[in-house]
């Protein structure tokens, strides 16, 4: 196989083992649940990793629920603020999860990885897809919502597993 090949079918594969255009998926449809977004015209995601734009294009010119939403390149953890999400992407490493953290917490942005969902949730990150039973799985951490002060609909609470 050729590196182009090689790197295309990367991207397309989350870590875990849920592909990343499914993820985006996921997390689209998972945000109009965010009560905190309920009065927004539109929802800006920013995007903190190495591989961004060919992941961000998966969010661009898309919507949440009725909402667009505006993408945004983070290129440092000291960037983190003045957005309403904040996905974590390949490149992210775990020594900096307590920074990435300290700044969403301090910002009230609801913080999702597309990369280590189980270790970055537990280490709190609010929001991640895993897999269990060979389905993705979206796995919340309680702390994490409520640090940065996010509410969500009683209705999608059903739907996730809580890591603690």
């Amino acid at each position: 196989m050729g590196i182009k090949v090689l790197l295309a079918l990367h991207l397309l594969m989350g870590v875990e083992g849920v592909p990343y255009d499914l993820q985006s998926a996921i997390i689209l449809k998972s945000l109009p649940y965010v009560l905190n977004f309920e009065k927004k015209e539109e929802i800006v995601i920013g995007f903190l990793g190495g591989e961004k734009k060919e992941l961000i294009s998966l969010f661009r010119d898309k919507k949440a629920g009725e909402k667009p939403v505006k993408t945004v390149e983070v290129k440092k953890i000291e960037e983190i603020k003045g957005i309403d999400v904040l996905v974590l992407l390949p490149g992210v490493k775990d020594g900096e999860l307590d920074r990435i953290i300290k700044k969403t917490r301090e910002n009230k942005i609801f913080s999702i990885t597309m990369i280590n969902p189980e270790r970055f949730v537990k280490k709190g990150i609010s929001m991640g897809i895993t897999v269990e039973g060979g389905k993705p799985r979206i796995i919340i951490n309680p702390e994490g919502i409520r640090e940065e002060e996010i509410s969500l609909d009683a209705r999608f609470l059903k739907l996730v597993k809580l890591i603690e």
